[in-house]
This record gives structure tokens, C-alpha cells and sequence, in this order.
């Protein structure tokens, strides 16, 4: 015993390792699960964001008399001019695409976003840019409602779409 110095034993020191590599990664499971819930909670604020929004915008139009310039309905939202659908629902920034609500594309679908938000939130668009370059991607399913999903999760695994024709904004990936 007397040629034994005091220390560690090589065990000891694997074990001690050991649990702390077992404590981080329980530690970062739970972070990660927060970050992926705070993550949904946003994305539910936006799409009632978007939905008191666009209910606002047909409001607005309802009570201003229906105002309409060269047979197109539009409400003026600041100093941008939205357009509304046949239903009064808004559809686009752009004057082309006044009834786009059998046709919208995902660029008019960001343009809503721009102008409804009113936030500047950078997203991606679908055939423009590269999805999860930035924390949302919009695209147009079907050409009849803009998606917008949340781009750092897997495709389509929590989004919320906007129904052009009804004005319903509905969750998905609760």
C-alpha cells in the first residue's frame, strides 16, 4: 500500500463519464421537446394570427360597402390594397389574380403573408427557394389554399392551411 498514490481509479473516472453523459442527454431531450413545443405554440399564434386577419379584412370590406375598382373587391389594409375573392375573402396583393381562388400560387400566397402578417417573417416559397432556409415555407396544395408550414420539421408535419374560398384557417400537427 505504501507505493499507491491517492487518486481516480480508472473505473471510478469511466463511471463518473458514464452518468454525466447519461444526465446530458436526458438534459437535451427534454430542451429539445421544449424548443419543439414553444415551436407549435407559435405556429398556433400565427394561424390565429392569420385567421383574425383575414376575418378583419372581410369585415372591413362588408362595412366600407363592398368597395371594388374595375369590377375587382379589394380593402385597403395601411397602404397596400388586398384583394378579396368572389366571397369577400382576401386572395392576393395583385390585381391579376383578384379571384384567385380556384388558382393561387404559392408566390401570391407569400405576398398574403407579407402584407397580412405584417411582420416581414422570411419564408421560403415552393419552386423559389430551398424549404428550411427560413423557419416558415409557404406553398399552394391544390391552387385552391396557401399552406404554411413550420420548415424545420419534417414536410408537412405541422402547418396551417388557408382555405381561399371559405376564409377558414385550419392547424394541422397539433
Amino acid at each position: 500500500m505504501a507505493g499507491r498514490q491517492p487518486g481516480f481509479a480508472l473505473l471510478e473516472f469511466l463511471l463518473v463519464v458514464t452518468v454525466i453523459g447519461i444526465l446530458m442527454a436526458v438534459a437535451l431531450y427534454y430542451f429539445i421537446k421544449r424548443v419543439d413545443e414553444a415551436e407549435m405554440v407559435a405556429l398556433k399564434a400565427m394561424s390565429r394570427n392569420m385567421a383574425a386577419s383575414m376575418a378583419m379584412l372581410r369585415n372591413k370590406w362588408i362595412v366600407e360597402g363592398r368597395r371594388q375598382s374595375d369590377g375587382k373587391r379589394f380593402v385597403m389594409l395601411d397602404l397596400d390594397r388586398v384583394y378579396l375573392n368572389r366571397f369577400g375573402w382576401p386572395v392576393n396583393t395583385d390585381p391579376e389574380l383578384a379571384d384567385a381562388d380556384r388558382q393561387q400560387s404559392p408566390r401570391g400566397c407569400a405576398q398574403l403573408w407579407d402584407v397580412i402578417m405584417q411582420n416581414k417573417i422570411p419564408v421560403t416559397v415552393q419552386g423559389y427557394d430551398q424549404r428550411g432556409e427560413r423557419a416558415y415555407h409557404v406553398s399552394s396544395p391544390g391552387k385552391t389554399r396557401c399552406r404554411y408550414e413550420l420548415a424545420n420539421f419534417p414536410q408537412q408535419r405541422h402547418y396551417f392551411d388557408y382555405v381561399l374560398a371559405t376564409g377558414k384557417v385550419e392547424l394541422y400537427g397539433q
